[in-house]
Protein backbone atom coordinates (compact mmCIF):
# COMPACT_ATOMS: atom_id res chain seq x y z
CA UNK A 1 0.00 0.00 0.00
CA UNK A 2 2.56 2.55 0.90
CA UNK A 3 4.45 1.75 -2.84
CA UNK A 4 1.54 2.11 -4.52
CA UNK A 5 0.92 5.67 -2.69
CA UNK A 6 4.73 6.68 -3.41
CA UNK A 7 4.10 6.24 -7.00
CA UNK A 8 1.32 8.07 -7.46
CA UNK A 9 2.82 11.28 -5.67
CA UNK A 10 5.97 10.83 -7.62
CA UNK A 11 4.58 13.01 -10.19
CA UNK A 12 2.94 15.08 -7.90
CA UNK A 13 3.66 18.68 -6.74
CA UNK A 14 2.34 17.69 -3.23
CA UNK A 15 4.24 14.26 -2.65
CA UNK A 16 5.19 14.70 0.86
CA UNK A 17 1.77 15.77 1.59
CA UNK A 18 0.18 12.90 0.51
CA UNK A 19 2.22 10.95 1.69
CA UNK A 20 1.82 12.72 5.17
CA UNK A 21 -1.89 11.87 4.50
CA UNK A 22 -1.23 8.02 3.77
CA UNK A 23 0.95 7.70 7.07
CA UNK A 24 -1.66 8.94 9.50
CA UNK A 25 -4.26 6.41 7.45
CA UNK A 26 -1.25 3.87 8.50
CA UNK A 27 -1.39 4.96 12.02
CA UNK A 28 -4.94 5.02 12.28
CA UNK A 29 -4.77 0.91 11.31
CA UNK A 30 -1.76 0.36 13.68
CA UNK A 31 -3.60 1.66 16.85
CA UNK A 32 -6.81 -0.39 16.15
CA UNK A 33 -4.81 -3.13 15.49
CA UNK A 34 -2.82 -2.59 18.60
CA UNK A 35 -6.44 -2.38 21.01
CA UNK A 36 -7.96 -5.28 19.45
CA UNK A 37 -4.28 -7.52 19.87
CA UNK A 38 -4.63 -5.89 23.84
CA UNK A 39 -8.61 -7.41 24.18
CA UNK A 40 -7.51 -10.43 22.66
CA UNK A 41 -4.56 -10.76 25.67
CA UNK A 42 -7.17 -9.73 28.45
CA UNK A 43 -9.36 -12.39 26.92
CA UNK A 44 -6.83 -15.11 26.77
CA UNK A 45 -5.80 -14.04 30.46
CA UNK A 46 -9.24 -14.82 31.52
CA UNK A 47 -9.65 -18.31 29.78
CA UNK A 48 -6.19 -19.81 31.04
CA UNK A 49 -7.38 -18.16 34.79
CA UNK A 50 -10.67 -20.43 34.75
CA UNK A 51 -8.53 -23.48 34.13
CA UNK A 52 -7.21 -23.66 37.91
CA UNK A 53 -9.38 -23.20 41.05
CA UNK A 54 -7.45 -20.15 42.48
CA UNK A 55 -10.16 -17.79 42.84
CA UNK A 56 -8.00 -14.79 43.56
CA UNK A 57 -5.98 -15.49 40.05
CA UNK A 58 -9.63 -15.38 38.07
CA UNK A 59 -11.06 -12.74 40.01
CA UNK A 60 -7.69 -10.25 38.96
CA UNK A 61 -8.17 -11.70 35.70
CA UNK A 62 -11.52 -10.59 34.76
CA UNK A 63 -11.04 -7.49 36.65
CA UNK A 64 -7.93 -6.42 34.38
CA UNK A 65 -10.09 -7.90 31.28
CA UNK A 66 -12.85 -5.03 32.21
CA UNK A 67 -9.77 -2.12 32.44
CA UNK A 68 -8.62 -3.26 29.10
CA UNK A 69 -11.94 -2.78 27.51
CA UNK A 70 -11.81 0.73 29.46
CA UNK A 71 -8.49 1.44 28.05
CA UNK A 72 -9.95 0.08 24.73
CA UNK A 73 -12.69 2.67 24.99
CA UNK A 74 -9.82 5.27 25.39
CA UNK A 75 -7.90 4.14 22.85
CA UNK A 76 -10.65 4.67 20.57
CA UNK A 77 -11.11 8.49 21.19
CA UNK A 78 -7.20 8.94 21.01
CA UNK A 79 -7.70 7.87 17.37
CA UNK A 80 -11.21 9.50 16.70
CA UNK A 81 -8.61 12.65 16.91
CA UNK A 82 -5.99 11.38 15.05
CA UNK A 83 -8.36 11.21 11.91
CA UNK A 84 -9.67 15.03 12.80
CA UNK A 85 -5.50 15.27 12.41
CA UNK A 86 -5.74 14.14 8.97
CA UNK A 87 -9.08 15.81 7.77
CA UNK A 88 -6.65 19.10 8.72
CA UNK A 89 -3.94 18.09 6.05
CA UNK A 90 -6.58 16.89 3.58
CA UNK A 91 -8.18 20.33 3.90
CA UNK A 92 -4.87 21.88 3.43
CA UNK A 93 -4.07 19.47 0.13
CA UNK A 94 -7.09 20.64 -1.35
CA UNK A 95 -6.48 24.30 -0.85
CA UNK A 96 -3.01 23.52 -2.51
CA UNK A 97 -4.51 21.83 -5.27
CA UNK A 98 -7.14 24.88 -5.71
CA UNK A 99 -4.36 27.44 -6.19
CA UNK A 100 -2.83 25.07 -7.97
CA UNK A 101 -5.75 25.24 -10.76
CA UNK A 102 -5.41 29.10 -10.48
CA UNK A 103 -1.88 29.01 -11.21
CA UNK A 104 -2.62 26.66 -14.38
CA UNK A 105 -5.35 29.15 -15.37
CA UNK A 106 -2.42 31.77 -14.85
CA UNK A 107 -0.15 29.76 -17.17
CA UNK A 108 -2.71 29.25 -19.79
CA UNK A 109 -3.79 32.92 -20.02
CA UNK A 110 0.32 34.17 -20.13
CA UNK A 111 0.73 31.63 -23.07
CA UNK A 112 -2.64 33.10 -24.87
CA UNK A 113 -1.13 36.30 -24.67
CA UNK A 114 2.56 35.57 -25.62
CA UNK A 115 0.87 34.09 -29.10
CA UNK A 116 -1.11 36.92 -29.69
CA UNK A 117 2.00 39.56 -29.31
CA UNK A 118 3.48 37.19 -31.83
CA UNK A 119 0.87 37.01 -34.40
CA UNK A 120 0.80 40.94 -33.85
CA UNK A 121 4.57 41.19 -35.09
CA UNK A 122 3.55 39.07 -38.35
CA UNK A 123 0.08 40.55 -38.85
CA UNK A 124 -0.75 42.58 -42.12
CA UNK A 125 -1.91 46.03 -41.71
CA UNK A 126 -5.48 44.77 -42.85
CA UNK A 127 -5.31 42.11 -40.39
CA UNK A 128 -3.80 43.82 -37.39
CA UNK A 129 -6.40 45.94 -35.67
CA UNK A 130 -8.13 42.76 -35.14
CA UNK A 131 -5.02 41.08 -33.75
CA UNK A 132 -4.26 44.12 -31.73
CA UNK A 133 -8.30 43.20 -30.09
CA UNK A 134 -7.27 39.84 -28.96
CA UNK A 135 -4.06 41.10 -27.63
CA UNK A 136 -6.48 43.23 -25.50
CA UNK A 137 -8.74 40.88 -24.56
CA UNK A 138 -5.85 38.31 -23.19
CA UNK A 139 -3.77 41.15 -21.21
CA UNK A 140 -7.41 41.73 -19.14
CA UNK A 141 -7.81 37.74 -18.95
CA UNK A 142 -3.91 37.51 -17.81
CA UNK A 143 -4.38 40.32 -15.35
CA UNK A 144 -7.72 39.16 -14.04
CA UNK A 145 -5.92 35.47 -13.17
CA UNK A 146 -3.27 37.29 -11.87
CA UNK A 147 -5.27 38.62 -9.26
CA UNK A 148 -7.32 35.81 -8.72
CA UNK A 149 -3.20 34.06 -8.31
CA UNK A 150 -2.71 36.75 -6.13
CA UNK A 151 -5.12 36.31 -4.04
CA UNK A 152 -6.17 32.95 -3.74
CA UNK A 153 -2.16 32.74 -2.63
CA UNK A 154 -3.18 35.06 0.62
CA UNK A 155 -6.08 33.10 1.14
CA UNK A 156 -4.17 29.62 1.29
CA UNK A 157 -1.84 30.85 3.26
CA UNK A 158 -3.93 31.71 6.10
CA UNK A 159 -5.85 28.82 6.09
CA UNK A 160 -2.56 26.83 5.85
CA UNK A 161 -1.44 27.76 9.43
CA UNK A 162 -4.42 27.84 10.90
CA UNK A 163 -5.58 24.84 9.84
CA UNK A 164 -1.54 23.50 10.80
CA UNK A 165 -1.95 25.00 14.24
CA UNK A 166 -5.35 23.41 15.12
CA UNK A 167 -4.41 20.05 13.85
CA UNK A 168 -1.23 20.00 15.86
CA UNK A 169 -2.92 21.55 18.72
CA UNK A 170 -5.18 18.66 18.64
CA UNK A 171 -2.88 16.13 18.21
CA UNK A 172 -0.94 17.69 21.64
CA UNK A 173 -4.27 17.93 23.42
CA UNK A 174 -5.14 14.29 22.77
CA UNK A 175 -2.07 12.79 23.51
CA UNK A 176 -1.89 14.56 26.58
CA UNK A 177 -5.41 13.01 27.56
CA UNK A 178 -4.58 9.77 26.88
CA UNK A 179 -1.33 9.91 29.10
CA UNK A 180 -3.82 11.20 31.80
CA UNK A 181 -6.18 8.35 31.19
CA UNK A 182 -3.54 5.68 30.67
CA UNK A 183 -1.94 6.69 34.48
CA UNK A 184 -5.73 6.59 35.85
CA UNK A 185 -6.50 3.01 34.20
CA UNK A 186 -3.01 1.48 35.01
CA UNK A 187 -3.26 3.23 38.49
CA UNK A 188 -5.48 1.03 38.90
CA UNK A 189 -4.41 -2.12 37.28
CA UNK A 190 -1.15 -2.02 39.52
CA UNK A 191 -3.95 -1.68 42.83
CA UNK A 192 -5.52 -4.72 41.92
CA UNK A 193 -2.45 -6.66 40.80
CA UNK A 194 -1.20 -5.75 44.26
CA UNK A 195 -4.06 -7.68 46.05
CA UNK A 196 -2.63 -10.84 44.83
CA UNK A 197 -1.24 -12.62 48.03
CA UNK A 198 2.52 -12.78 48.51
CA UNK A 199 2.59 -17.03 49.42
CA UNK A 200 5.50 -19.48 49.68
CA UNK A 201 5.31 -23.41 49.57
CA UNK A 202 4.79 -23.49 53.08
CA UNK A 203 1.92 -21.69 53.75
CA UNK A 204 -0.02 -22.47 50.67
CA UNK A 205 -2.70 -23.34 51.34
CA UNK A 206 -3.09 -20.70 54.21
CA UNK A 207 -3.06 -17.66 51.84
CA UNK A 208 -6.18 -15.56 51.46
CA UNK A 209 -7.48 -13.28 49.09
CA UNK A 210 -9.32 -10.34 50.90
CA UNK A 211 -9.32 -7.81 48.11
CA UNK A 212 -11.84 -8.79 46.47
CA UNK A 213 -14.26 -6.21 47.14
CA UNK A 214 -11.58 -3.15 47.16
CA UNK A 215 -10.54 -4.05 43.52
CA UNK A 216 -14.31 -4.24 41.61
CA UNK A 217 -14.38 -0.60 43.48
CA UNK A 218 -11.14 0.45 42.17
CA UNK A 219 -12.73 -0.56 38.81
CA UNK A 220 -15.98 0.85 39.23
CA UNK A 221 -14.24 4.08 40.01
CA UNK A 222 -12.68 4.07 36.94
CA UNK A 223 -15.50 3.72 34.66
CA UNK A 224 -17.61 6.74 36.29
CA UNK A 225 -14.15 8.72 36.00
CA UNK A 226 -13.77 7.68 32.25
CA UNK A 227 -17.92 7.73 31.54
CA UNK A 228 -18.24 9.94 28.51
CA UNK A 229 -20.48 13.65 29.81
CA UNK A 230 -23.93 12.91 29.02
CA UNK A 231 -25.76 15.23 26.99
CA UNK A 232 -28.59 18.10 28.56
CA UNK A 233 -31.80 16.19 27.51
CA UNK A 234 -30.17 12.47 28.67
CA UNK A 235 -29.32 13.99 31.77
CA UNK A 236 -32.49 15.81 32.44
CA UNK A 237 -34.69 12.70 31.42
CA UNK A 238 -32.27 10.61 34.06
CA UNK A 239 -32.65 12.94 36.78
CA UNK A 240 -35.95 13.30 36.51
CA UNK A 241 -36.68 9.42 36.77
CA UNK A 242 -34.00 8.96 39.79
CA UNK A 243 -35.62 11.83 41.72
CA UNK A 244 -39.18 11.04 43.36
CA UNK A 245 -41.92 13.25 43.01
CA UNK A 246 -41.64 16.14 46.08
CA UNK A 247 -44.71 16.11 48.19
CA UNK A 248 -47.37 18.80 47.99
CA UNK A 249 -46.54 22.25 50.91
CA UNK A 250 -48.22 21.66 53.86
CA UNK A 251 -50.62 24.68 53.76
CA UNK A 252 -51.29 23.90 49.50
CA UNK A 253 -54.41 25.18 47.94
CA UNK A 254 -57.13 22.29 48.32
CA UNK A 255 -55.21 20.33 50.48
CA UNK A 256 -56.74 19.81 54.33
CA UNK A 257 -54.90 20.35 56.63
CA UNK A 258 -54.69 18.17 59.80
CA UNK A 259 -56.13 20.48 61.67
CA UNK A 260 -58.65 21.14 59.40
CA UNK A 261 -59.38 17.26 58.56
CA UNK A 262 -59.83 16.57 62.81
CA UNK A 263 -62.20 19.44 63.45
CA UNK A 264 -65.81 18.33 62.65
CA UNK A 265 -67.76 20.42 60.47
CA UNK A 266 -69.60 23.31 61.94
CA UNK A 267 -73.75 23.21 61.66
CA UNK A 268 -75.65 24.73 58.71
CA UNK A 269 -76.69 28.28 59.72
CA UNK A 270 -80.43 28.52 58.85
CA UNK A 271 -81.13 32.05 57.21
CA UNK A 272 -82.29 34.63 59.04
CA UNK A 273 -86.27 35.33 58.13
CA UNK A 274 -86.69 37.97 61.01
CA UNK A 275 -88.07 41.49 59.50
CA UNK A 276 -88.00 44.80 61.38
CA UNK A 277 -91.07 45.05 62.12
CA UNK A 278 -90.39 41.79 64.95
CA UNK A 279 -87.96 44.60 66.51
CA UNK A 280 -85.35 42.52 66.67
CA UNK A 281 -81.40 44.48 68.15
CA UNK A 282 -79.45 45.34 65.21
CA UNK A 283 -81.84 46.06 62.38
CA UNK A 284 -83.36 49.24 61.79
CA UNK A 285 -87.23 50.21 62.17
CA UNK A 286 -89.31 51.42 59.55
CA UNK A 287 -87.93 51.91 55.87
CA UNK A 288 -84.62 49.62 55.47
CA UNK A 289 -81.94 51.97 54.74
CA UNK A 290 -83.48 54.70 52.04
CA UNK A 291 -81.24 56.19 49.66
CA UNK A 292 -78.16 58.07 50.58
CA UNK A 293 -78.31 56.97 54.12
CA UNK A 294 -74.87 55.09 55.08
CA UNK A 295 -74.69 51.31 55.85
CA UNK A 296 -72.91 49.54 58.98
CA UNK A 297 -69.42 49.80 59.35
CA UNK A 298 -67.75 46.58 58.25
CA UNK A 299 -70.78 45.57 56.02
CA UNK A 300 -69.43 43.46 52.89
CA UNK A 301 -69.88 45.64 49.72
CA UNK A 302 -72.02 44.41 46.85
CA UNK A 303 -73.83 42.25 49.61
CA UNK A 304 -77.23 41.28 47.50
CA UNK A 305 -79.29 40.35 51.34
CA UNK A 306 -78.95 36.74 49.73
CA UNK A 307 -81.18 34.23 52.20
CA UNK A 308 -82.27 37.47 54.09
CA UNK A 309 -84.74 38.76 51.67
CA UNK A 310 -84.42 40.75 48.62
CA UNK A 311 -84.72 44.38 49.26
CA UNK A 312 -87.47 47.00 47.71
CA UNK A 313 -86.71 48.16 44.83
CA UNK A 314 -85.13 51.41 44.27
CA UNK A 315 -83.37 50.75 47.47
CA UNK A 316 -79.73 49.29 48.67
CA UNK A 317 -79.96 45.65 49.67
CA UNK A 318 -80.29 44.42 53.21
CA UNK A 319 -76.82 43.95 54.79
CA UNK A 320 -75.59 40.99 57.00
CA UNK A 321 -77.13 41.98 60.91
CA UNK A 322 -74.50 42.37 63.02
CA UNK A 323 -75.59 40.04 66.89
CA UNK A 324 -75.11 42.25 69.46
CA UNK A 325 -73.13 40.83 72.26
CA UNK A 326 -74.70 39.79 75.89
CA UNK A 327 -75.34 42.02 77.82
CA UNK A 328 -76.30 45.31 75.43
CA UNK A 329 -80.05 44.57 76.00
CA UNK A 330 -80.65 42.73 73.42
CA UNK A 331 -81.64 39.48 73.19
CA UNK A 332 -80.54 36.58 70.14
CA UNK A 333 -83.44 35.29 67.95
CA UNK A 334 -81.14 32.56 67.51
CA UNK A 335 -78.84 31.27 69.61
CA UNK A 336 -77.59 28.58 67.66
CA UNK A 337 -76.16 30.72 65.09
CA UNK A 338 -74.09 33.11 67.74
CA UNK A 339 -72.78 30.26 68.84
CA UNK A 340 -71.62 28.60 65.89
CA UNK A 341 -70.53 31.96 64.89
CA UNK A 342 -68.02 31.82 68.31
CA UNK A 343 -66.97 28.59 67.69
CA UNK A 344 -65.99 29.11 64.17
CA UNK A 345 -63.71 32.26 65.33
CA UNK A 346 -62.00 30.17 68.19
CA UNK A 347 -61.18 27.76 65.74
Amino acid sequence: MWGGVRLRTLSSRHSELQLLISELRTVRAAQRGLVAAQNRAAQDLVRWSLRDENRAVQEVAQLLAELTAIYADVQTEFNAQLKALRYQFEMILEGEEQLDSCRSELAACETKESKHRRELKKAAAGDRQQVELKLTASERAKNAALSEVTERTRENEVAKMARLKQGLLTLSDAYLQLAERTQLVFSAHRDIVSELPDIDAEHLHAAKFTGSQRCQQRVGRVRELLRPPESGAAAAVGRADSVPPEPPPPYAAGTPTRRQSAAPAPAETPPCRCSAAQGSPGYPSGPAYPDGSPGHPGDSPGYTGAGHGAAPRGHPPVPVPRWLPHGHGGHDPQPGLAAAVGGLQLR
